[in-house]
């Protein structure tokens, strides 16, 4: 599953399934449907966080009631596990999230909030980790990387 870019980590032998889950598009939202269905059916306990809890959030207690939701999920916190991508050489590192665009087609605003920027220090001691790590590419990510700073003045 994690081959797949599926956001979760997936263990056989786990009583709790936590699913990070994503709206961004129909295929997406197809798919979380999915796999909570799946892990019900095996079950599981489901907890669910992530955008498409803040966008279904009614829909998933009706369809769902036994899933537990979180109302927010974790940004950026300083006890964050860096990232491992097995078998590869590039890593990739968060540092912005949320976008304030607000393009008529798009519903990342809604779900994902106002731009969120990491701290400077943070991304590097990640990089830095990483980099220890035998990463020899990192890949910076996030919603709109050119909004980075716009919620705290800073620049990369």
């Amino acid at each position: 599953m994690l081959k797949e870019n599926i956001p979760f980590l997936y263990r056989q032998n786990n009583d709790v399934c936590v699913i990070n889950t994503c709206c961004v598009t129909d295929k997406v939202e197809k798919e979380v449907r999915r796999v909570i269905r799946k892990k019900i059916r095996e079950g599981k306990d489901v907890w669910l966080t992530g955008c498409f809890v803040n966008k279904e959030r009614e829909r998933i207690k009706v369809n769902f009631p036994d899933v537990k939701i979180f109302d927010k999920f974790a940004c950026f916190n300083k006890t964050r596990i860096i990232s491992f991508f097995e078998k590869h050489t590039r890593a990739f590192v968060k540092i912005e999230d949320g976008c304030e665009n607000k393009c008529s087609y798009c519903i990342i605003p809604l779900v994902r909030g106002k731009v969120s920027s990491r701290d400077e220090n943070e991304i590097l001691e990640e990089i830095k980790t990483l980099g220890g790590n035998g990463y020899k590419e990192i890949v910076l990510t996030g919603v709109d990387l050119g909004a980075y700073g716009k919620d705290n003045g800073k620049k990369l």
